[in-house]
Parts: C-alpha cells; structure tokens; sequence
C-alpha cells in the first residue's frame, strides 16, 4: 500500500496518467475514419463506434476495428480514475471530487466494457455515470481553492466543468439543435478529458516555505516521527 501511495503522490504519475487519456481521440478518429457508411462527431454520438454492426435493424456494418474504441474507453476512463486517486493523495482535489472523478472513470471504462450492443442498459448506465459526474467532478475541482492549482488551472477547470454540464443538459434534454446530439455529448466528454490533460500535466503554484514544512508526504504518514 505504501508504495501505491508513493507512485500516486509523484507528479509524473500524474501527466502520464492524464496524458494517456489522448488515446481516446485517436481511437475515436480512427474508428469513426473507418466507419463502413457516414460518420458525423455532430449528429452521431460516441456508442456506435465501438459496436460492430450498426442501423436501425442493427444489420449494417459500422467499423471494421470497432474494438480499438472499446479498448480505448477502458483506458482512458482507468486513466482518470488514476489521476484522480493521485489529485487526493497530493491533496489537488478533495475526497468527495476525488470519488466523484474516480467514478466517472469507472463509468467510462464500463461504457468500453459493456457497449451497446452486448448490454446496452449497462451501456447507458456507465456512460450516464462519466456523463453527469465527470463535469461535476472537474468542475468542484476548479472551485475547490487547492493551494497546489494555480488560477489559471482553476479557472481552466471551473470553465470546462460548467461546459460539460451544458453538453450533457442539451444531449439528455434533446436541446441538439446547434450541437447535434452528437456534438452534445462530445462537448460533455471532451471538457472532461481535456481538463484532466490540461490541470493534470499543470506545474504546480509556487508553495510558501513555511506552508511547504507542514505538507507529509506518504512515506512520512506511514513512518511517523
């Protein structure tokens, strides 16, 4: 245990983590790049590219590498819910944002795991999870004052957060008629994910001495006086 806690306190764990979420852009580019029929990021949501077959009767074919999304959802959300484990043990974010986040990750890993087709309530479940505590998760995390944050991020974090609510209000609401249902959702996802890159890869605000002497690290916690 001690050493997961000595892992999740290093910074570095912190921007590889955060940056490993990248690989959902590219797998969703290269899935929705292979669609067998018209692809649209505006007017078709994330879940069918990671199914093999596609259509209102479900016969037709969507991507020929529909698994490359599948297995990038479960990455990408195991790499929030460890960059949210290392926000709380840095002291970055609060338990209940850091549970929230680390939640939201689980739901994104599940919506990998569980697609529409093979479970499609369990589907929706996990993606509805990532959806409404991701943005809330950021968003507390931009508003929650971390001494470790510098405004910049916060602001960053706060912003993202509030455009990711928005994004999944209008797509749950139907309200899609200037992003698409589509581009609703993604708004939603993307605030998320590129707010984890943006505060997670983030140096860190200049720390007072004084402050600084009264910070334990792990290793101290476990060790005592």
């Amino acid at each position: 245990m001690t050493r997961v806690l000595m892992l999740l306190f290093q910074p570095r764990f912190t921007r590889t983590a955060a940056l490993t979420t990248i690989v959902y852009f590219v797998a969703e580019w290269v899935a929705s790049a292979s669609w067998r029929g018209h692809y649209g990021y505006r007017d078709n949501p994330v879940g069918p590219l990671g199914v093999k077959y596609c259509g209102a009767q479900g016969e037709l074919p969507c991507s020929a590498i529909y698994p490359v999304m599948d297995i990038a959802l479960i990455v990408t959300g195991l790499a929030i819910v460890a960059v949210a484990l290392s926000w709380v043990v840095r002291g970055i974010a609060g338990p209940p944002h850091g549970l929230l986040l680390t939640a939201a990750g689980i739901g994104l890993a599940g919506s990998g795991i569980f697609t529409e087709q093979f479970r499609y309530p369990l589907y929706a479940a996990a993606i509805t999870v990532f959806l409404v505590l991701g943005p809330v998760g950021i968003l507390l995390v931009g508003t929650g004052g971390s001494a470790q944050l510098t405004s910049t991020a916060k602001r960053f974090a706060t912003l993202a957060g509030v455009a990711g609510i928005v994004g999944y209000v209008g797509y749950a609401s139907g309200a899609t008629t200037l992003l698409g249902a589509g581009g609703s959702q993604r708004l939603a996802i993307y605030s998320v994910l590129i707010a984890v890159i943006v505060v997670g890869t983030a140096r860190p605000a200049p720390v007072d001495p004084a402050a600084q002497q009264s910070i334990e690290t792990p290793d101290q916690v476990v060790a005592g006086p």
